[in-house]
């Protein structure tokens, strides 16, 4: 397969994970991916990573073993959060195909339940050095959190 290209930004290549392989447009067209691995951002959409297990890995091919079998995630990958949303709510929940699934209902968070969250972030683990542009876009984002109402403490390296 010859090289693909970002799904919004045509002048960037693709890449991430499995999706990495596929070219983006094709998740542009259709309503819903599900990757086992993924950057979704490299090809222009949204990813969700759900809790380990929330949604089964019934008819995933190929099917997961050794160590990706205790620590995969299956979730969808689609063209709005709104469809990530109810791709989730189908998708999730206790199946007969995987004895591993969670068998605990979804339940969302009321407006005033996610305001009283705290949104932790760090901009150096201790390890790894981040570029200047980085360590920006860290704190813009931090910055837009509090019009909200948000409380965004510092987690220390």
């Amino acid at each position: 397969m010859g090289p693909g290209t970002h799904t919004r930004r045509l002048e960037r290549r693709r890449g991430g994970g499995d999706w990495g392989r596929n070219d983006s447009r094709r998740a542009w067209a259709a309503t819903a991916a599900v990757p086992s691995e993924v950057s979704a951002h490299f090809s222009g959409i949204y990813g969700l990573k759900p809790t380990p297990r929330r949604i089964p890995t019934t008819g995933h091919f190929p099917p997961p073993a050794g160590a990706l079998a205790q620590i995969g995630v299956v979730g969808p990958m689609a063209r709005t959060v709104a469809e990530l949303k109810a791709l989730l709510e189908v998708m999730q929940g206790p199946d007969d195909g995987d004895p591993c699934s969670a068998p605990v209902p979804l339940r969302w968070p009321s407006e005033h339940e996610v305001r009283k969250l705290r949104i932790g972030y760090f901009e150096d683990d201790g390890r790894a050095p981040v570029t200047a542009e980085t360590r920006t876009a860290v704190h813009t984002a931090r910055r837009s959190l509090a019009p909200g109402g948000f409380r965004s403490p510092t987690i220390p390296a």
